[in-house]
């Protein structure tokens, strides 16, 4: 009787340990027993710190400060990724981990400003645009504005007009964002190539951002591939 009753104080002593930890999310970081855990996603932005809160304490906005990106303005921060419910203050904070989203809006004088704007016109299938030199480490944000375009997004290609010497062109971040700042989906693992992962409608209005970073000095082209829709 004493060994059975030992056998199975020793599985509860296996068994709940790994039970607890099954209940927590696959990001050990987050792994947080009788906490409040906020994140925020500020899309490549400079946003707030994470932290940590008792369950219970009221949650003001003195720790939610504006997050910054270059071409946008900051809106608010919202509950959902979708950016379509703003969070209301005060919040008392509750066990678990929760995640608020960045919402921006354009800055439209910034890129007419740096004159990084490339608009794509009815009736165009390619459009080419040679661009400024990029020293190391320096960054280029660029507006692709379409409008009543016939065909949606094929892809988005960087290529090297020229380089340094002996060294290439070398691109650390090639990141693409919609209206409201958020990072949009690419289906091409390439650096250099973008291809949307969710497409437009034909015919639909829409503008991305481009963030290019380079490790070494160059010029480059931004290629715009348009994909004609198919006819019925």
């Amino acid at each position: 009787m004493f060994k059975k009753s030992l056998k199975l104080l020793m599985l509860a002593v296996i068994l709940v340990p790994a039970m607890l930890l099954s209940a927590c999310t696959m990001d050990l970081s987050s792994c947080r027993f009788g906490v409040c855990n906020i994140y925020f996603e500020s899309w490549d932005g400079v946003g707030p710190s994470d932290f940590v809160l008792t369950p219970g304490d009221q949650l003001d906005s003195r720790k939610f400060y504006e997050a910054t990106k270059p071409g946008y303005n900051f809106v608010c921060w919202c509950y959902d990724k979708e950016l379509t419910r703003p969070i209301q203050f005060p919040m008392i904070a509750s066990h678990g981990s929760y995640t608020y989203y960045a919402k921006y809006e354009l800055d439209e004088e910034y890129f007419t400003n740096l004159n990084h704007v490339i608009s794509w016109s009815n009736g165009q299938e390619d459009v080419n645009s040679d661009m400024d030199s990029l020293n190391g480490y320096s960054q280029d944000n660029v507006l692709l504005d379409k409008t009543n375009l016939s065909y949606e997004l094929n892809s988005i290609t960087l290529e090297a007009i020229t380089d340094t010497p002996g060294q290439g062109f070398m691109v650390n971040i090639f990141g693409v964002y919609d209206e409201m700042g958020r990072r949009v989906e690419d289906n091409n693992p390439d650096q250099y190539v973008f291809e949307p992962k969710v497409a437009k409608e034909a015919g639909e209005t829409y503008r991305y951002v481009l963030r290019i970073t380079a490790s070494r000095t160059g010029e480059y082209r931004i290629k715009i591939d348009g994909q004609v829709p198919e006819e019925n």
